[in-house]
Formats: structure tokens, C-alpha cells, sequence
């Protein structure tokens, strides 16, 4: 299993910042050995889950992130505005048949499993546009059967980054070739 401080560089090498530490715990518990993180997304939102007769809504503190193989959800549940309840789902991505960007801040994903689907919302200054295509990148590579690429794409950002920081990209620079990986 990877060591957190490794997952907590690897989300904020892919532009998260601050993360609730309770989803850090649950997600770093839930990652198997060797598994990497492609992309990943935080914030305040919620999600409406439709896979059972009983569609449920959740909002709170959300964590999503996508690997080679699986989508990972984990939400802190909030009541009256307190974190209440952390509630932790894996999909693998082989059951996920279709994803639709709604806007810039909602995505539809539909499973092949039921006749269900998960909606996730996030607030204001949330872009899902980016963590969206790397999904869709990630399911196209596993229905073609093609592996990821060998290098991790949170280690090549890092990399970028680096490159700014020490003043050989400039900031734009930086959001071009970062937007590219991603695409």
C-alpha cells in the first residue's frame, strides 16, 4: 500500500490542495500495492446515487479519483454542516458504460451493472472538465485493452511542476503542457 505522504503528493501534484484526513485515510487504506492514482478531484459537493430502488444524496467533503482500473468515491458525509459519516465505494471501471460531463461541474456515471447511474456535483470553482477526459482516456485504454502509459502521469505533472518552480516553464507554459497530459 502506498504511503500516504506519497498519495497526499501525488492529488496535490494533480492541482488538490488541502484534503479532508479522514478521506486520506480511507483512500490510502483502500489502494492496493503498486496501485497509482492517474487523476483525482476534491472538494465540497455532493452525489445522488441512483443503483438501487432508493436513489440516496449525499453532500459533503468529496473525494474522487480514478487509477488503471477503478473509480475510488469517498465522501464525508455532513449534517447541520459537521462531517459526520465517511462512506468509501470502488467501481471498477469495466462496469462503468458511459461518462457524460453535464457541465463543468456535474458528471454523469452510468454502470453497465444496473440500470442506475451516479451523479456527482461539485461547488463553485470546481472544473470536472479535466478529471472527466482522464477518465474517458483511462476507460478507452482499458477497452482497447492498451496498458496505461509506464510512466504515472501524477510523476509526470510532478516533473512539470519542478520545472516551473525552478523557473525553466513559466506558469502558462506550465497550464499548457499540464492540460495536454491530460487530454
Amino acid at each position: 500500500m502506498p504511503a500516504q505522504e506519497t498519495v497526499v503528493r501525488r492529488l496535490r501534484d494533480l492541482g488538490q490542495g488541502e484534503i479532508d484526513q479522514n478521506l486520506l485515510d480511507i483512500l490510502t487504506s483502500n489502494l492496493f500495492d503498486q496501485e497509482r492514482i492517474i487523476d483525482a478531484v476534491y472538494g465540497e459537493g455532493g452525489l445522488l446515487w441512483t443503483t438501487t430502488s432508493q436513489p440516496d444524496k449525499t453532500d459533503g467533503h468529496l473525494l474522487i479519483c480514478v487509477t488503471g482500473t477503478r473509480l475510488l468515491i469517498i465522501v464525508n458525509e455532513a449534517y447541520n454542516k459537521q462531517l459526520i459519516y465517511p462512506r468509501y465505494t470502488s467501481i471498477q471501471l469495466r462496469n462503468i458504460s458511459s461518462v457524460a460531463l453535464k457541465d463543468i461541474q456535474e458528471l454523469i456515471v452510468r454502470l453497465y451493472s444496473t440500470r442506475g447511474y451516479i451523479q456527482i456535483i461539485y461547488g463553485p470553482g470546481t472544473n470536472l472538465k479535466a478529471f472527466e477526459r482522464s477518465l474517458q482516456g483511462t476507460l478507452s485504454r482499458l477497452a482497447s485493452g492498451v496498458a496505461a502509459p509506464a510512466t504515472d502521469l501524477a510523476d509526470q505533472i510532478r516533473k512539470l511542476a519542478e520545472l516551473r518552480n525552478a523557473g525553466a516553464l513559466t506558469e502558462e507554459e506550465f497550464q499548457a503542457a499540464k492540460q495536454k497530459l491530460l487530454s
